[in-house]
């Protein structure tokens, strides 16, 4: 019995440092970010095509509640990715999907409004893919997207991201970004 009370104390007291881990400072309410980056394909549609660096593009646009760590917002971009298959058996082709995912997204940062900021985010929204030069394989669709992201913000207004587009096999793509940020910063 006393076992099971000095865990649950200790777990407590842990869960209240964790708590206070987590820096917050007051900051603008609203934030926008334009990023670009490359993707790579995370999956094997096309057996034995090399898997190409593709481009991405996004815009987000945060609104940051005061005096939490939490933002929330909307967020617009478009992804591609790429296979190419050069052998000497079939004839050589390349393979180009594109998303444009458009939806809402949520974010939590660990020091936010400091020079250096991690945080972490989810977004959820609804994308339309489609592929460039060959219709007859893969007709257009409108699909579900969710795309989790981490990143580190720096001195509040460059922002290095790592994320996952996952929509449908075929048009799924890891992602790394540089963007940049206008607002959000610290209040006086």
């Amino acid at each position: 019995m006393w076992k099971k009370i000095i865990i649950a104390i200790v777990a407590m007291v842990c869960a209240e440092q964790a708590a206070h881990a987590v820096e917050v400072q007051r900051v603008q309410p609203f934030e926008v970010e334009l990023g670009g980056g490359m993707t790579v394909p995370i999956d094997d549609r096309y057996s034995g095509a090399d898997r190409l660096i593709g481009p991405t593009f996004d815009l987000e646009m945060r609104y940051n509640f005061s005096g939490t760590p939490w933002a929330c917002g909307m967020f617009v971009a478009m992804d591609w990715a790429s296979w190419n298959q050069d052998s000497q058996i079939y004839n050589p082709y390349s393979h180009h999907n594109r998303t444009l995912r458009i939806g809402f997204l949520g974010e939590y940062n660990l020091r936010q409004g400091k020079r250096v900021n991690p945080f972490a985010s989810m977004g959820i929204g609804v994308g339309f893919s489609d592929n460039i030069g060959d219709t007859a394989t893969d007709p257009s669709r409108t699909l579900p997207v969710f795309v989790p992201k981490v990143g580190v913000e720096f001195y509040r207004w460059l922002r290095v991201n790592a994320f996952f587009q996952i929509s449908q096999k075929g048009y799924n793509v890891f992602g790394l970004t540089v963007g940049f940020t206008l607002g959000g910063r610290p209040r006086n």
